[in-house]
């Protein structure tokens, strides 16, 4: 396996290695059509995770054809366990819990976002801050464990990214209410490298200062970075992954998006002006507002 010139010697857990070159259809003759279908999806999905095809396509001399289609459902194993605990990670909310701490859930109050963004609205910058670190983290830990777990599987650290963000996005243990993904989406570039995470950092803060509304910075950088990623990197199946995770991103900003058409989407004004943004867009409350206070806000 041939590493990027990127990638090699500064402990990237982002492997890749060099495309293959394609096989004539006279190899697939002795195949049967159940297996060949399986290889073919796996070497469309993942071009790049054998040295040749050859090596899938005709057993090396000694080898059974038994033992390389076993080596198939172990990859086929790896990337669901990959998905499975990036998602698992993915459904730890410290939203939910630092919510349940001061007495309320923040499904039912706020914006009904379980995410760093509401914990603002109803905790202040303090509880922010360590929601999106501890969302950060999550699915920075789900990256580096499941590149360790399975090593010979290049995109098991994009794989395990992905689930968290959707683990974040939709947790089955709050029955499918959870963040927007941006503080998740962060982690995952911080364990791809540190120095472009500051790069998205910088134009995520770009973003929502320039257009004035915070929740566009999630939905452009779900775009942006498998581009840049797939740019440094050369790993088109980890960079298709990636850029999966902007579908369910888009679809939970599509209320943000209407919002913003009929003008009652909160601006970034809201972070030194809450009372004049919640006044503006008519939601502003200040019965909630006491409530909030006497419960330690």
């Amino acid at each position: 396996m041939i590493l990027n010139k990127h990638a090699a010697g500064k402990g990237n857990i982002f492997i890749h290695s060099t495309l293959p070159p394609g096989l004539p259809s006279a190899l697939f003759a002795e195949e049967p059509r159940f297996f060949f279908t399986i290889e073919y999806i796996f070497d469309s999905i993942y071009p790049n995770i054998c040295r040749r095809r050859e090596d899938i396509r005709r057993p090396a001399p000694g080898r059974r054809a038994s033992q390389t289609r076993g080596e198939i459902y172990t990859m086929i194993l790896q990337t669901a366990l990959s998905v499975l605990i990036g998602y698992a990670l993915g459904n730890f909310s410290p939203a939910f819990l630092l919510g349940k701490t001061k007495g309320y859930d923040v499904r039912e109050e706020g914006s009904g976002n379980v995410g760093a963004t509401n914990v603002f609205i109803l905790l202040g910058k303090n509880a922010f801050f360590i929601t999106a670190l501890l969302d950060m983290f999550k699915a920075f830990a789900a990256c580096r464990l499941c590149a360790a777990a399975f090593p010979a599987l290049p995109t098991a650290a994009a794989l395990g990214g992905a689930g968290c963000i959707l683990g974040h996005i939709y947790p089955a243990a709050l029955h499918f209410r959870g963040g927007k993904g941006l503080a998740s989406m962060g982690g995952v570039i911080l364990a791809w490298s540190w120095r472009w995470f500051f790069v998205f950092l910088a134009l995520a803060a770009v973003i929502a200062f320039g257009t004035r509304y915070v929740c566009l910075a999630a939905p452009s950088v779900s775009v942006i970075f498998p581009l840049i990623y797939y740019w440094r990197t050369g790993m088109l199946a980890s960079a298709l992954i990636l850029l999966a995770v902007a579908v369910p991103v888009f679809a939970k900003h599509w209320e943000n998006f209407r919002r913003i058409r009929t003008g009652e989407e909160m601006r970034t004004s809201f972070i030194w002006d809450k009372e004049g943004e919640l006044k503006r867009i008519g939601k502003w409350n200040p019965k909630t507002e006491s409530q909030l206070d006497r419960r330690g806000r």
